[in-house]
């Protein structure tokens, strides 16, 4: 029986021992997990402010076109190509969605091997020297392509994609144009003032040869040694003019004419008509060019676009553009 009493306490002491431990693993273990929920804390407050001061405002849309939309790390990469000119950048941007909107409802698709085509055509174009062009060199114009825009492969393509589904619109806008129109011979002078057009809209009421004045005045170096002739055009050629243009009898002189742009004023003559003179293919180009582009900003009245670029979003805006000029 001794030997079992003295049994007793060790026992006791053992038993007390397992239980100790046991706590001991519960604290440790409820250490860790207050250690980890604190840490996960931190990170989910530190992600949370990462995003919302820098991953935030380049998922910000800045132009919406009937749900189309472009996102500010986009928007960045075209305002950089397009020489940090914001104002052209949105324009540029508002159309492409608009082409992009009008090509589903025209049935106009561009397949991705019309894409591999342009693009190696444009490869190719850089590579006039060699006699055919390798995949490798193929793949080195691309690679520089898009280091140079700073736009991925599918930006790159899609960007790519657009400017075709532009050039089929305009394309079937082209075969709509017939082969003869109503023309004039048309005469221009390019004055640099108010004041400068009408002293040679006075010589010419004096009776001055338009030619010679053009010659002698005109600030147009493209025209002026011609005495101001622009040959034959339709009417859209001048489309800001042709309510002048093609109202004038033949020798008379128009009014001096702001240009759209208002720092200079022109001086129109028509020397001859037509009412069905042939077009030629550059004219028909143009016109085409002039006709899509009037489309294009006709149907802008058809959408419902919004460009969210408020005054502290256009100052980061510059500030990025600026950063990534030094």
């Amino acid at each position: 029986m001794s030997d079992q009493s003295s049994m007793r306490p060790k026992e006791k002491g053992k038993n007390t021992e397992v239980k100790l431990s046991r706590t001991q693993i519960k604290q440790r273990q409820l250490r860790i997990f207050l250690l980890s929920f604190l840490c996960l804390a931190v990170l989910i407050v530190g992600g949370t402010v990462l995003y919302q001061f820098y991953l935030a405002p380049y998922r910000k849309v800045v132009l919406n076109v009937e749900n189309s939309v472009v996102r500010m790390d986009y928007f960045l990469k075209r305002a950089r190509m397009n020489s940090n000119d914001i104002t052209s950048t949105v324009q540029q941007l508002t159309l492409e969605q608009v082409v992009k909107l009008e090509a589903k409802e025209m049935g106009v698709t561009i397949s991705d091997l019309d894409i591999d085509k342009t693009l190696l055509s444009a490869a190719a174009s850089e590579n006039v020297t060699a006699i055919s062009l390798s995949d490798k060199a193929f793949r080195e114009w691309y690679s520089e392509e898009l280091k140079t825009t700073d736009l991925s492969s599918t930006e790159y393509r899609e960007m790519t994609r657009t400017l075709l589904t532009g050039n089929e619109i305009q394309a079937a806008i082209a075969q709509s144009i017939p082969d003869k129109l109503e023309q004039v011979h048309l005469h221009i002078i390019v004055l640099a003032s108010s004041a400068d057009a009408k002293k040679a809209m006075a010589r010419l009421n004096s009776g001055e040869d338009f030619a010679t004045v053009a010659k002698q005045v005109s600030i147009d170096t493209q025209t002026k040694q011609y005495g101001g002739d622009l040959g034959w055009v339709p009417q859209g050629i001048y489309y800001a003019y042709d309510d002048v243009i093609f109202k004038l009898a033949i020798g008379q002189v128009s009014e001096p004419l702001a240009s759209t742009s208002g720092s200079q004023y022109l001086l129109f003559m028509v020397s001859e008509k037509d009412p069905e003179r042939s077009v030629d293919i550059s004219v028909k180009q143009q016109l085409s060019y002039y006709s899509f582009q009037s489309w294009l900003y006709q149907l802008m009245e058809k959408y419902t676009i919004d460009v969210n670029l408020d005054e502290e979003t256009l100052a980061w805006v510059e500030w990025q553009l600026a950063k990534a000029n030094h």
